[in-house]
């Protein structure tokens, strides 16, 4: 069964590069200024923090684009490969028969680490008794 493709797309262009809103200083208190709002001249100091927090937003959100679109290849890469497994018995006896050189590699470097830590114990066991007959 094959899953097919949602029509929509994340957008990857920015809609808006520059911000915004853009926040007029006033030096006239009215009543939108006035109560909780901050004063100007903190209003003036939030500007560069904005186009750094909007930089950022935008960047997430090419991101999230790129790996939703890389989420949606291995989806698909995951749906075409599990349909082709079930009529292909060339593929099975291909990843039978490396699972099997896989298994076979594996005993041999099992088998190598074993008899490089009995050549490591016999050099060390060398070295002392060359130190003992030295001193002798």
């Amino acid at each position: 069964m094959v899953i097919p493709l949602s029509p929509k797309k994340p957008c990857p262009k920015i809609l808006y590069p520059e911000p915004v809103l853009v926040i007029a200083p006033t030096l006239e208190p009215s009543a939108a200024t006035t109560g909780t709002n901050p004063r100007p001249d903190k209003r003036i100091r939030l500007l560069p923090h904005l186009a750094y927090v909007v930089a950022n937003v935008c960047n997430l959100m090419q991101h999230r684009a790129m790996l939703f679109k890389r989420l949606e290849a291995t989806k698909t890469m995951r749906v075409y490969i599990a349909h082709n497994m079930d009529d292909s018995e060339e593929l099975r006896a291909k990843l039978k028969s490396v699972e099997d050189e896989f298994a076979v590699a594996r005993k041999v470097v099992d088998e190598g680490v074993k008899l490089l830590g009995k050549t490591e114990k016999g050099k060390e066991t060398a070295k002392a008794e060359s130190r003992r007959l030295t001193e002798e």
